[in-house]
């Protein structure tokens, strides 16, 4: 592939849209129209769990236990 995409898959691309979803609060009904998936299982497969993800739960979880 061209243009500093060497080395990608489609599928690392399926991924990352998955997880840019996720990211954006973009809901699952919404989400699986755009990959094409009809079961919120393989959406789950392909998104990633990322690093600020879990930070903001932290956060939250600090916020509701008052520290």
């Amino acid at each position: 592939m061209a243009n500093g995409f060497e080395g990608v898959r489609f599928h690392d691309l399926r991924r990352g849209a998955a997880t840019f979803f996720l990211m954006a609060d973009v809901p699952d009904a919404v989400a699986l129209a755009a990959m094409g998936h009809s079961d919120v299982k393989m959406l789950r497969h392909y998104q990633e769990i990322a690093d600020t993800l879990k930070q903001d739960a932290a956060d939250r979880m600090n916020a509701l236990l008052g520290s």
